[in-house]
């Protein structure tokens, strides 16, 4: 997770940064913005074609290769300000393999007093570095895909399926005689593959090579006046719309087996039904409005948030790992995610985020064996190693071991947040119908209709399942499996001792700072127990649970004054299960034969139930998790790239249990029942 290097810059006395690893500049000495102007912005005549976007042209996709200082990219921000059409929406990609640091990011901006506005904004969220795919919004208009590593690889994992393509292109990286990787045949036939018909192309480079592999590619080619001493420039153009080109391979890698590969659906009626009102389905629809879809939700219980997601306080922290995984990098990316999302929202309402990083102590990490490693898989941006003193000097308390500090995590208030996502949505977008039940689900000519004893109570092209383990009830579901915990929390007074915590520990359980003067403790883990009575005996355990983290001579005294049990939902592999829900007799026929040899290659593709959507199993790390789940469901529906790899999108995937029981041949080919059932 820490194998992505920072740009190794020097400084030139005209106060332009130059790369020690490429020997090159990242801007012209002649005048920086000047240049991306005319190559970039001009050069892709964008303008004129943003000024002439409509309402069915959402949205308008650049990929630049090269993000560098991000001058490109604060350009095209201020130009899409200045040309304030309502229907224009930016999605703006960016491959860096060597991204530079927020210092030197703010060096470089700091030559540019005309885009502080919008340079602002970038350095409130971007990071240093970490490997693989960041998503960043600007408000609803703008959105950077920022992809930390080989171009290559990432455009693979944003572009190959699911997208609607890229409009334009920025070809901005050093010269093809410095870095060629960026210049070659593969990356010009990728380009070219994952193209609009339409689409533009710019580059301030007239190389032989580059001329050659974009034309080889399908493009064509005009030279204009170059910016400066730049005597020319290319502007490639795709335009035969018949010619078919070989992507690169390793952006078609055939690794990835067709069990996890979806057809693309568009949806003439942008509707959707989901069900469940808790931190899962409040966060997908305002990921799912933010795209301009309209929404139904319906929550059983009287009001939002209900269950778990009413607790009074909930921490922000991933489930870290001693090894890289697509697990361990969907926790990582969506921490960030959700961190950042969370300093946006609370600059408009109140939802009690205190962003101030979390304290775990060796305790907490004995099942990971993250404690055991002398080298950690994470950046130190985003966890580091702290003394006992360390540890207790950013506690505000004396602890009694070693620890590890996140500084991107945090407490918040979540019924608080989740009201958020809803306030965040116009009105005419959102209809909420709650103390309604949804007791079955069917799918007829096209849409699907939410019934109860009261009859049909809503229907739409599109359902999402946020409703926990309860979406076992349905037919089409059921095989999901998924299992109910039991989880209370304690509320504790806050006395003297207790109240100069200033960040939330976590230790054999966890314990929150005093929030209107009251701590919370949690909490206890109860798999298969729907039971929600509050217990004694639970609010000892937590107590003494969050105890052992302190010095015997520096106990808190802290004793319960209130509790609250709810039942979160685990998948059997204790990750979340979000996507497309498989149609699990055509799978069974389909891959049947992974039952008798589990390397079958099978390139054949499965069914999926129409326009049905599942977004649960978040367990005890759902304010993490939630967040980037959603935008994720929601980009897939809307057939935008996604915010995570491929990888990780597998591995969140409801066909994994499918795939996995057939390969341990424990499904029969002709299976009618579930798959939770078969143990």
């Amino acid at each position: 997770m820490s194998d992505i290097e920072n740009a190794d810059l020097e400084w030139l006395a005209n106060g332009t940064p130059r790369s020690r690893q490429f020997d090159d500049i990242y801007f012209s000495s002649e005048g920086g913005p000047e240049e991306s102007e005319h190559v970039y912005i001009r050069g892709n005549d964008l303008e004129t074609r943003w000024r002439k976007t409509t309402a069915g042209d959402r949205p308008f996709v650049i990929a630049e290769l090269g993000f560098g200082t991000g001058l490109n990219f604060l350009l095209c921000h201020r130009l899409l300000d200045n040309i304030a059409n309502a229907n224009l929406y930016l999605h703006y990609v960016a491959f860096e393999k060597h991204p530079l640091t927020i210092a030197d990011i703010g060096r470089a901006h700091s030559l540019w007093p005309q885009l502080k506005k919008y340079s602002t904004l970038l350095r409130q969220q971007i990071i240093d570095h970490t490997c693989g795919l960041h998503r960043f919004h600007f408000d609803s208009k703008v959105t950077l895909d920022l992809y930390f590593g080989e171009a290559l690889t990432g455009m693979s994992d944003l572009f190959s399926e699911r997208t609607e393509g890229v409009d334009c292109w920025f070809m901005d990286g050093f010269s093809p005689a410095k870095n060629p990787a960026l210049w070659n045949a593969d990356m010009m036939n990728t380009m070219w593959q994952y193209s609009k018909t339409n689409a533009t192309a710019s580059t301030y480079s007239v190389a032989g090579q580059t001329r050659r592999s974009l034309q080889n590619a399908g493009f064509t080619i005009d030279r204009l006046p170059g910016f400066g001493n730049k005597r020319e420039m290319l502007v490639a153009h795709k335009k035969n719309i018949g010619l078919k080109r070989e992507a690169s391979q390793f952006t078609n890698p055939t690794s990835r087996p067709a069990w996890f590969k979806t057809k693309s659906a568009r949806y003439s009626h942008r509707r959707a039904i989901i069900i469940g009102a808790g931190l899962a389905g409040c966060s997908t629809a305002y990921a799912l409005t933010q795209k301009g879809w309209h929404v139904t939700l319906i929550e059983s219980a009287p009001k939002i948030a209900a269950g778990a997601s009413g607790n009074p306080q909930a921490i922000l922290q991933p489930r870290l790992s001693a090894e890289i995984s697509s697990q361990s990098m969907y926790y990582l990316h969506a921490l960030l995610y959700a961190s950042r999302q969370f300093d946006q929202i609370q600059k408009q309402t109140d939802i009690g985020w205190h962003p101030d990083g979390i304290i775990r102590t060796p305790e907490r990490e004995t099942r990971s064996g993250l404690w055991q490693r002398t080298a950690l898989p994470y950046a130190s941006q985003i966890l580091t190693r702290l003394t006992a003193e360390q540890a207790s000097e950013l506690a505000g308390i004396s602890l009694a071991s070693d620890a590890i500090f996140l500084p991107h995590g945090g407490w918040l208030r979540p019924a608080l947040l989740c009201q958020a996502y809803l306030d965040g949505i116009a009105n005419d977008q959102l209809h909420l119908i709650s103390g309604q039940s949804a007791d079955s689900i069917n799918h007829d000519k096209g849409y699907w209709q939410i019934i109860n004893n009261s009859g049909v109570i809503a229907s739409a092209p599109v359902v999402i399942l946020c409703n926990s383990y309860r979406l076992n009830t349905f037919p089409q579901t059921s095989y999901i499996p998924l299992t109910p915990v039991r989880g209370q929390m304690t509320i504790t007074m806050g006395n003297s001792r207790s109240s100069a915590l200033k960040r939330p520990l976590v230790a054999g359980k966890y314990l929150c700072p005093a929030d209107f003067a009251h701590h919370s403790i949690g909490a206890t883990y109860q798999s298969g127990n729907t039971d929600t009575s509050v217990k004694a005996e639970d609010d000892d355990e937590n107590i003494e649970g969050i105890g052992n983290a302190f010095p015997a001579t520096t106990q808190l005294g802290l004793s319960a004054v209130g509790a609250r049990a709810s039942i979160r939902c685990n998948a059997i592999d204790y990750f979340p299960v979000v996507g497309a829900v498989p149609d699990y007799e055509d799978f069974i026929s389909v891959f049947g034969a992974l039952g008798r040899n589990a390397d079958a290659q099978i390139k054949q593709h499965a069914r999926y139930q129409p326009g049905l959507y599942l977004n649960t199993g978040h367990g005890s790390y759902g304010l993490t998790s939630c967040p980037l789940a959603s935008e994720y469901l929601a980009s897939l529906i809307t057939c935008e790239s996604i915010p995570v790899t491929h990888a990780i999108a597998d591995s969140l995937s409801p066909a994994r249990f499918i795939i996995r029981e057939l390969k341990r041949q424990r499904v029969p080919v002709n299976a009618q029942k579930s798959i939770r059932n078969l143990d």
